[in-house]
């Protein structure tokens, strides 16, 4: 019999700071099988992993993630769905894979291009992913259907995942019509 896969949502996002180092070291510590997170863009292009494309929700701060340089946005506080972290800093996406790696873990990397889209988004996270040597562990998402286009058309042999907050009616049509 198949057991049921444990995923950690933006890392264990119930018991430390979401989409934080913590919650992602935290996920590994209790065994998961897998942790999900969101990835955007700041000003200065770097990857980071951070849900909301404003860290108002988060952290000490307000502003939009695409806004700032990655310089300014670690001088916040991103603990304030778990104040009893002294202090959580937003990762990159390296820093993240960098922790996965020498793990058994599997990511599901979701692409934040619903809101803002950020140009090159895609070609910068697959080149990650592959300098980092994690492109059979990583599950491509996004509830873009054009972001998962755009890296269908770099790499027709990835892990892709539509999210889609609607039913999809006509599914085998749109796995057609997109790669899928």
């Amino acid at each position: 019999m198949e057991r049921t896969l444990v995923w950690g949502h933006r890392g264990a996002s119930g018991y430390a700071p979401e989409n934080t180092m913590a919650a992602f070291e935290k996920a590994v510590e209790l065994g998961a099988d897998g942790i999900e997170l969101d990835v955007q863009l700041t000003k200065d292009g770097e990857l980071v992993v951070i849900h909301d494309e404003t860290i108002d929700r988060v952290s000490d701060g307000s502003g939009w993630v695409k806004d700032y340089t990655y310089a300014k946005l670690i001088k916040h506080n991103f603990n304030r769905t778990h104040p009893e972290y002294e202090h959580a800093q937003i990762p990159t996406l390296e820093e993240v894979y960098a922790l996965i790696k020498p793990t058994d873990l599997t990511i599901n990397l979701e692409i934040k291009t619903g809101v803002v889209f950020y140009p090159e988004i895609e070609a910068r996270v697959l080149d990650l992913t592959e300098r980092m040597g994690l492109m059979e562990r990583v599950i491509f998402s996004s509830f873009n259907i054009n972001t998962l286009d755009r890296l269908y058309a770099i790499d027709q042999t990835l892990n892709f995942a539509y999210l889609s907050e609607q039913p999809v009616n006509d599914f085998p049509h749109l796995m057609q019509d997109h790669h899928l």
